[in-house]
């Protein structure tokens, strides 16, 4: 994305398109980086945050700043002004890019329009940044404390290529955009179709919407890429039956789907001489680890598959000794030049280099079959993922205690999380609804339960494994 043969003076195809009817061609892109620093008065290694929407102006802002060796931190436009002077007060950027429709509770002089968008100094303050880095990412637990993964642009570089060539991504794909820029799979379909002269269609529209289906026929969308949340709503309303004429790649990735869906969708590719991806992947390594192709979807159902092109992946012991023997678990660990550079608690860790050296413990439990081919099977630690957000359940139990009372209890599996308390008088629904705005998350991922006791163990620490017991026969009644 940073240096690509695609983004020259002469390319008039089109590069991003959105639903305000913004286009910007790979000639025009190219322009507005090439005047990006005079144009917004900036500097080389200014910081920047973000907030993002899925709109030209907002994607190309992103990309002349990577351009530019100016970095931004990107969040979601919708956060609440609280967790908004949270990230400024932590991290100090000396300016922020939003929406003009985005009020803020911050002073700060208005420097430059973007269309819909502008530019707002914020302070002075000059943090040291690390020469490699290229772009900060929230970790996708969104409980609200702002930690974030520093990438670097070796990092977006090698991703975007690898990811092209495993989808095998053409300059002639189409591609819809219906993920959020801010996350880390999002921003992977952005980079990987622009490395290789695609066109991305940006969209707000939900896929329940009737114009979000209008775009995928009217602008000829051949390739759709969603978390297992996108596709189940797809089942619902009858996606196999669809006329899309266009489509040729549906591609998962941000959790592992229930083999039933992923049965539905790698028979219906196959059945329609579509073609259909699963890939695996986390915003420490920069979205896809790995990818499981088309050719193997309906006889591996659940395989994250293969790691991509240069990259490698083995499992490990408690005694972290490798495991060789095929279908045996372990933890699943990941080696690659998407790896990114570490964490960020603070403006201070910004200046830090490369902390993990290429090398992922991923924290996901795995096994490998005869054929080389990789299951994922659980979580090391106390985290699931729903509608692709990584959730850490330790700290969604601590908010919700806070916000409530220290009988809550959280457990859960991914796509569903359930809220446990003794509290005979506890607002449930209350309790979800805080839980749906604190995580911006559907309010169907979650279940507020009332029990008896919460189960301990003889050392008076929660039972989790009791726990789990209740809320898989809690899902087996409501099948």
């Amino acid at each position: 994305m940073t240096n690509n043969e695609f983004f020259t003076k002469d390319n008039i195809e089109i590069a991003l398109k959105d639903d305000k009817s913004r286009t910007l061609t790979y000639s025009e892109l190219y322009d507005f980086c090439d005047g990006f620093k005079s144009s917004f008065r900036l500097k080389k290694r200014d910081f920047i945050l973000v907030l993002c929407d899925n709109t030209v102006s907002c994607v190309a802002f992103i990309i002349a700043c990577i351009r530019n060796e100016i970095v931004p931190l990107l969040l979601n436009s919708t956060i609440s002004n609280d967790m908004i002077k949270q990230y400024v007060s932590l991290y100090q950027p000396g300016y922020i890019f939003k929406p003009m429709k985005k009020e803020l509770d911050h002073e700060g002089a208005s420097i430059s329009n973007y269309f819909d968008h502008e530019l707002i100094k914020h302070g002075n303050t000059e943090v040291p940044l690390y020469k490699e880095l290229s772009l900060l990412l929230p970790t996708s637990g969104t409980t609200g404390h702002p930690k974030l993964v520093r990438h670097s642009y070796h990092n977006l570089s090698i991703s975007a290529e690898n990811v092209a060539k495993a989808l095998e991504i053409s300059k002639s794909e189409h591609a819809i955009l219906s993920l959020p820029i801010h996350f880390t799979q999002g921003l992977s379909v952005l980079c990987s179709h622009l490395y290789v002269g695609a066109q991305v269609f940006l969209t707000e529209h939900s896929l329940n919407s009737r114009d979000f289906w209008n775009t995928m026929k009217q602008e000829e969308i051949t390739s759709f890429s969603g978390v297992p949340y996108s596709y189940e709503v797809l089942d619902r309303f009858r996606f196999y039956t669809m006329e899309l004429p266009s489509l040729k790649v549906i591609n998962q990735g941000g959790g592992r789907m229930t083999d039933t869906l992923f049965s539905k969708l790698s028979s219906y590719a196959a059945n329609t001489g579509r073609k259909f991806y699963a890939t695996y992947g986390a915003t420490e390594t920069t979205s896809r680890m790995s990818c499981l192709g088309y050719k193997h979807a309906v006889e591996k159902c659940g395989s994250i598959g293969k790691p991509l092109s240069d990259y490698e992946m083995w499992l490990i012991d408690d005694n972290n000794e490798e495991i060789a023997t095929p279908d045996t678990i372990g933890e699943l660990v990941f080696k690659g030049g998407n790896v990114t550079l570490g964490y960020a608690e603070s403006a201070s860790d910004l200046s830090k280099g490369d902390e993990w050296g290429g090398v992922y413990k991923t924290g996901d439990l795995a096994y490998r079959d005869k054929d080389g081919f990789y299951y994922i099977t659980g979580r090391l630690s106390r985290f699931i993922k729903i509608f692709g957000y990584r959730i850490n359940l330790d700290e969604v139990e601590r908010v919700v205690k806070s916000e409530f009372n220290d009988s809550f209890v959280c457990a859960g599996k991914d796509e569903k999380l359930y809220v446990f308390t003794s509290d005979k008088n506890a607002d449930l629904n209350g309790v979800m609804v805080f839980l749906k705005n604190k995580l911006k998350i559907n309010i169907s991922a979650f279940e507020a339960v009332c029990v008896d006791e919460i189960p301990k163990k003889q050392n008076n620490k929660t039972d989790y494994e009791q726990l789990s017991k209740l809320y898989i026969q809690r899902s087996e009644e409501e099948k």
